[in-house]
């Protein structure tokens, strides 16, 4: 397995060579062993005086932490900024990174808490300390646990609203799996402030200001791969892939890469689906060809061995990045593996189209059904990625 403990190819290619490929538009190809990028996929931090007012009332916050926890001074509390997705749906936006960081500063701050960040939590879950990414999603449902290193995830939704931006947040407690709800108000100046905008605008202009990119293609693509397609996968055992960074939106320029973590021994391959209708298979790639992953092992795509990195370019929009997992070489891996051979260095990854991984899909668990296999076990899971300017 490629992975960032070993690297089984050398690539000889042209220094820096610029691969387009839809939201991972430039996958530059690094000759030598490259130094890490300084904090390589961090929101840059938000230019403003240290007189600014603050961005909303982070005592609501504290005062919700307290009705849940009541411990001796000196012993703070690890709580968790989770999703905040536009509206009722699972995308994000750029309001949406700048309403986590302004959240995440006026916590720490107040010095009441301390705040685990984002690559701290994919961390916890890359060690098998937390149980799924999907705990940090707004409406999802807590199962009881008690992790090391944080005890609550704060999340939610936001809408725009007559004066500005309502935010729906919601406390999660982890030990108990209970919700605690709450709401914030925005002022639209302090919103457009914030974001750069036009301090006077009118409610649409923060509507637009908040949304996000390509928000009806988006949503048309992840009802076509999760709504429609993915129940047709078997869930026989857990598998998921969350982003080494913790995040799941970016603005262009930042570097991304995911990780893979299963409950058994099993064959992987990563699909991207962007927004503008292609699909391209992440992995397997021209770098690393064996799908195997062993239980409770995270691999990273690409490893930091890896002699490429992928960046955030457009088309922007929100992609869907599946995993397919099968305890087997199944016919969809190794029809993809076969087709790899097509590749070469300025057209590393794959494309293709929906309809042949749904083909492959179907005659795999055909075969199945047909030669009464029952060996043969499956996984999937998914990650919604939203990238804008």
């Amino acid at each position: 397995m490629c992975n960032n403990r070993s690297l089984a190819v050398r690539l000889f290619a042209r220094p820096w060579a610029v691969i387009a490929l839809g939201f991972f538009v430039s996958c530059t190809i690094i000759q030598a062993n490259p130094s890490p990028e300084k904090d390589a996929g961090r929101v840059e931090p938000l230019k403003k005086s240290a007189k600014a007012e603050p961005f909303f009332d982070t005592d609501t916050i504290l005062r919700m932490l307290a009705d849940f926890d009541q411990r001796s001074i000196g012993n703070k509390l690890e709580i968790a900024v989770g999703s905040f997705n536009y509206e009722n749906t699972d995308l994000q936006s750029s309001f949406s990174a700048l309403l986590s960081q302004e959240i995440e500063v006026g916590l720490a701050q107040s010095g009441k808490v301390n705040v685990v960040s984002r690559k701290g939590l994919a961390d916890m879950q890359g060690n098998g300390v937390l149980s799924s990414h999907k705990i940090l999603e707004p409406d999802a449902t807590i199962q009881k646990e008690s992790p090391t290193g944080v005890k609550a995830i704060l999340r939610g939704r936001f809408y725009p609203s007559a004066n500005g931006v309502k935010v729906d947040a919601e406390l999660a407690w982890l030990e108990s799996g209970r919700v605690k709800k709450t709401h914030l108000d925005i002022p639209a100046g302090k919103v457009m402030g914030r974001m750069g905008g036009d301090t006077s605008a009118s409610k649409s202009s923060v509507n637009y200001a908040i949304q996000p990119q390509n928000i009806q293609q988006s949503l048309d693509n992840v009802k076509q791969i999760v709504t429609d397609r993915f129940e047709k996968i078997p869930k026989d055992f857990p598998v998921e892939i969350f982003t080494a960074d913790g995040k799941r939106a970016y603005v262009a320029g930042e570097s991304i890469r995911f990780r893979v973590r299963s409950a058994e021994d099993c064959h992987i391959t990563v699909l991207c689906h962007q927004s503008d209708g292609q699909s391209v298979v992440l992995f397997p790639n021209r770098w690393c060809r064996d799908t195997l992953v062993h239980a409770n092992e995270t691999i990273e795509i690409p490893g930091t061995g890896n002699h490429f990195k992928m960046k955030i370019g457009p088309p922007f929009g929100s992609d869907v990045v599946e995993v397919i997992a099968c305890s087997q070489d199944s016919e969809i891996h190794k029809k993809i593996a076969q087709n790899q051979t097509a590749t070469d260095d300025q057209h590393p990854f794959q494309i293709v189209t929906r309809g042949i991984i749904v083909e492959g899909i179907d005659s795999a668990l055909a075969d199945q059904k047909s030669s009464g296999a029952s060996a043969c076990r499956w996984g999937q899971d998914h990650i919604i990625i939203s990238t804008f300017p």
